[in-house]
């Protein structure tokens, strides 16, 4: 019997575009789908809009409450 291993999720887009085309969706679901094929459990999704991928992880809501969750 395999182990389930359980994960988070985080997913974050920048653009209008992105938000507007379900940039956040597309990505949660590529993650769901690996987690699904290679013995993980999502047990959390974490998601961020609007924020550039060059802003610091302290300025990330989303991203700091997935590593407060993790440790």
């Amino acid at each position: 019997m395999t182990k389930i291993s359980e994960a988070v999720s985080y997913a974050r887009v920048s653009g209008v575009g992105q938000i507007e085309r379900s940039g956040l969706e597309r990505q949660e679901e590529t993650v769901s789908s690996y987690a699904e094929g290679n013995g993980f459990e999502i047990v959390n999704f974490y998601r961020e809009e609007g924020i550039s991928g060059t802003t610091n992880g302290g300025d990330r809501p989303a991203f700091k409450e997935m590593i407060g969750f993790v440790i």
